[in-house]
């Protein structure tokens, strides 16, 4: 926090009214800045250490009680997302490697018409044109 917004937040602090400064310092892990409250608070009240270090060992330990769940949280729902987004990539690379071999086997199988083809012209089964327009089909797919 820059030395202003510091200053400014001390100067707020010192014009609220007691019973709300005891709001804040109640419950000080929520408040923007909890340093400057639990100061303020002390510059008021002047609480006895014991009293002091209590609720500040309450607030690091709801604080942390309240990490540890959202930790909790956070990683069911990674682990969620990460199952999502693994079968979806799943399914996406079978798609693509179908897909290629789909390619391979009909650019082979392309290879293998235009040879008949070829056989089919020399024998003269079909014409010079019909195997130039069907072997540029073929090509064309390949």
């Amino acid at each position: 926090m820059d030395n202003k917004s510091e200053k400014y937040l001390i100067k707020y602090l010192k014009s609220l009214p007691d019973n709300q400064i005891k709001q804040f310092y109640n419950g000080v892990e929520w408040t923007p800045y909890p340093v400057l409250v639990i100061k303020e608070f002390q510059r008021r009240f002047n609480p006895n250490d014991d009293e002091f270090a209590t609720k500040l060992l309450e607030s690091v330990n709801e604080a942390k009680t309240k990490g540890q769940k959202i930790g909790r949280l956070a990683k069911l729902r990674g682990l969620k997302l990460s199952k999502k987004v693994s079968t979806q990539a799943k399914k996406t690379v079978s798609k693509k490697v179908t897909k290629a071999k789909r390619m391979i086997r009909s650019s082979q199988d392309n290879v293998e018409l235009i040879k008949k083809l070829g056989e089919l012209k020399k024998a003269g089964i079909i014409t010079n044109k019909e195997f130039q327009t069907k072997k540029k089909q073929l090509l064309d797919k390949i």
